[in-house]
């Protein structure tokens, strides 16, 4: 299967607690694009002006989420040093589980309610 799904929410209609939970984390507003792994049962969103840089930072963000904590992390750390603040969730453009936006997550993911976030912002 290994299918995402790319759910491209520049103006926060679909998910907007996603929107106003990073508002409240960034202090700015920003678009972003929510990647969504049904296998993994696993979302992340992405946040970019750009429609390209948003789905870029979703997926990012999601391939971060699937491998937090299994062997892959390890591998991933090896491969990419510079990962490993990211990984560990004290870059500033990353924010693991926050509470309040769990809840506006995407619902349609299969198992039940919607999992803990992770966000990645791409700056320059």
């Amino acid at each position: 299967v290994n299918a995402v799904r790319i759910e491209d929410d520049p103006d926060w209609q679909l998910f907007p607690m996603i929107g106003e939970q990073f508002q409240r984390q960034a202090g700015e507003e920003n678009c972003f694009a929510v990647a969504i792994s049904d296998e993994h049962r696993k979302w992340a969103a992405g946040f970019h002006a750009g429609k390209k840089g948003r789905e870029s930072a979703a997926r990012l963000a999601l391939a971060i989420a699937i491998a937090s904590g299994t062997s892959m992390e390890g591998k991933l750390r090896r491969s990419y040093p510079q990962l490993g603040p990211v990984l560990d969730g004290s870059s500033g453009g990353v924010k693991r589980k926050a509470p309040e936006a769990q809840q506006g997550g995407p619902r349609h993911v299969p198992g039940g309610p919607a999992p803990p976030v992770n966000w990645l912002t791409i700056a320059r």
